[in-house]
């Protein structure tokens, strides 16, 4: 819920400063445009790139836990097998 927050705040944070850049922009409408954009092509081009990074890091940390619970089972195997045995 907090991230929700957060996302929209920067959400609304971009748009008030997109408008103030277009009340406030001493050249013409046209750059104006290009350059909000420019601008909004990067940040869609960052945002991507967050999301690909956070896929990654949690593609490792899910094998990471995958390879901690074989590592687990394999020992409670080991134990189970060891206290039927005697």
């Amino acid at each position: 819920m907090r991230a929700v927050y957060t996302v929209g705040t920067i959400l609304a944070a971009a748009a008030i400063g997109a408008c103030a850049a277009l009340l406030f922009a001493p050249q013409s409408g046209e750059r104006t445009r290009r350059l909000i954009r420019r601008r909004a092509e990067d940040y869609v081009h960052g945002v991507h790139e967050g999301i690909a990074a956070a896929e990654e890091l949690c593609s490792r940390r899910t094998e990471s836990v995958r390879q901690m619970m074989s590592g687990l089972g394999r020992k409670l195997n080991q134990r189970l097998a060891f206290t039927t045995s005697h």
